[in-house]
């Protein structure tokens, strides 16, 4: 996610997450969290990858 910029770093009760959000290759705006790997030291887990357009409609039907 070249596009994506600077992660927000959001603290939780099970630790660091980072929230990126940008557009891919495709230009499709998305979500992305990413927690540190436990299986590689210094490695980021993707957790989360969702377009954006997804959580707006989601919103919306509530």
């Amino acid at each position: 996610m070249a596009n994506a910029g600077a992660p927000a770093l959001i603290q939780t009760e099970d630790g660091p997450q980072l929230h990126f959000v940008g557009a891919d290759d495709r230009s499709v705006d998305l979500h992305v969290i990413a927690v540190p790997d436990n299986r590689r030291p210094g490695g980021l887990a993707v957790i989360h990858a969702m377009p954006i357009s997804y959580t707006d409609r989601e919103e919306g039907d509530s």
